[in-house]
This record gives structure tokens, sequence and C-alpha cells, in this order.
């Protein structure tokens, strides 16, 4: 009877946890890409890696799409499904370039190498199936 109590206060907040989901996933993956904006710091060079790993630099396109756009997506609730499935992309492309077939190895520090990507791509997909809530630039009517 308590914790049913509990779970009926606490479902009220349901909305405030997309919320955070959403902040969290915006928070950290929009960094990755403002470093690779060239005219600000360059610090990163998606289109290097890119060449490096035989695919075409042209691609590099969608590393700013899914790390800054979709990001900006998520963050402010408009079309955050869009956005959750851009970083999902993202991040799988990263996870074959950067990990390939190593991707349950594990690292100097015992997690797997691929942890940090598949963090992502897990958030990104309960944005993708729960929606941004009532915290968010789309009209209520829209959302499904």
């Amino acid at each position: 009877m308590f914790l049913t109590a509990i779970d009926q206060h606490l479902s009220q907040y349901s909305d405030l946890g997309k919320l955070f989901t959403q902040l969290t996933v915006a928070a950290f993956m929009l960094p990755h890409g403002i470093t690779k904006l060239p005219f600000l710091w360059g610090l990163a060079q998606p289109e290097a890696t890119l060449t490096k790993a035989g695919l075409p630099a042209s691609l590099a396109v969608l590393a700013y799409v899914g790390e800054i756009l979709a990001p900006l997506m998520i963050v402010l609730g408009w079309r955050a499904r869009i956005g959750a499935l851009l970083v999902i992309a993202t991040m799988l492309v990263a996870l074959c370039i950067t990990v390939g077939t190593g991707l349950f190895g594990l690292d100097t520090f015992g997690g797997f190498k691929g942890e940090k990507a598949m963090m992502y791509i897990t958030a990104s997909l309960a944005i993708l199936c729960l929606g941004s809530g009532k915290y968010s630039l789309e009209p209520v009517h829209e959302k499904p």
C-alpha cells in the first residue's frame, strides 16, 4: 500500500522525467558537435576521421546534424523523436568508426569500449519511444 502511494505520487512527474532525459542527451552531445565547428575551435575534425575510415569526407555534415541540430531539437522538444533518431544514427556510425568489432571489448577502466555511445543510443531510444512531454515547443494537439 505504501509503495503504491509512492508510485501514484511520482507518476505525476513523468513529463519531468522526459525533460531530464532530453536535457541529459542534449547537454552531453552538444559539446561534441560544437568542438567540431571549424570557425569556433575546430578541435575535432570529422572529415579526417571519416577519410581515415575509408568513408567520404562529405559525410561530415551528418556529424554536425547529429551532434548539433539533433540535440537542439531534443532539448527544445521540437520534433524530439526525429532528433533522437538522428542521434541514434550518429552514434551507430561513431561506434562503427571508433570501436568496430570490439564493441564489447573492455577498455582500460573495465567498461565496454562502446559504453558511452551505447548510453546515448539508449537514452535516445527512450526519447524516441516517450516523446518530449509537456515541456516542449510542440503544440499539445500535435503530440501523439
